[in-house]
């Protein structure tokens, strides 16, 4: 889980290769 504040961050999926994705929050509802 993402506290409220975070929009934006850094997610790395291969550390091998280093393929880097920025992911955006667009939006947080309630469940």
């Amino acid at each position: 889980m993402l506290d409220r504040d975070v929009r934006r961050f850094l997610y790395t999926y291969d550390m091998g290769d280093n393929w880097q994705h920025v992911v955006t929050v667009e939006a947080v509802e309630e469940s």
